[in-house]
């Protein structure tokens, strides 16, 4: 069963067509939003990151490895992977930033200054 949370954090989060396949941390501290995404397999060149409308969306595709005599098992993926997650409206879209490394693509979405949580002075009556 679904839970209020659980709903949200699709809504929020979205897509997760292949997100069996690599699985995401999605965390967030004072001043950032983070996702990290397991991609083994994959280098930095075989994965485009763009954004368009609120939409952050990860793109990478594996092709099988050339047979090198007959397999009787093989469980690796291969084909088209596809991961978009909803931004939420407190980031500032041109603070995205992403590397890549050992397999794990980490990206790192700044929050507008306006929307950052601040301490308010309360001054005695």
């Amino acid at each position: 069963m679904m839970t209020d949370f659980d709903r949200f954090f699709e809504r929020v989060f979205g897509d997760r067509q292949g997100g069996g396949w690599y699985p995401a941390d999605v965390w967030e501290d004072e001043e950032s939003l983070h996702i990290e995404l397991e991609m083994p397999g994959f280098k930095s060149e075989d994965v485009q990151l763009s954004y368009e409308a609120g939409i952050l969306r990860v793109e990478a595709e594996k092709k099988p490895t050339e047979a090198k005599g007959q397999y009787h098992l093989s469980e690796r993926r291969y084909g088209k992977f596809v991961r978009a997650f909803q931004l939420p409206n407190v980031i500032d879209p041109e603070s995205i930033n992403a590397s890549f490394r050992d397999g794990v693509l980490s990206i790192s979405l700044s929050k507008k200054p306006e929307t950052k949580a601040r301490k308010i002075e309360i001054k005695p009556g």
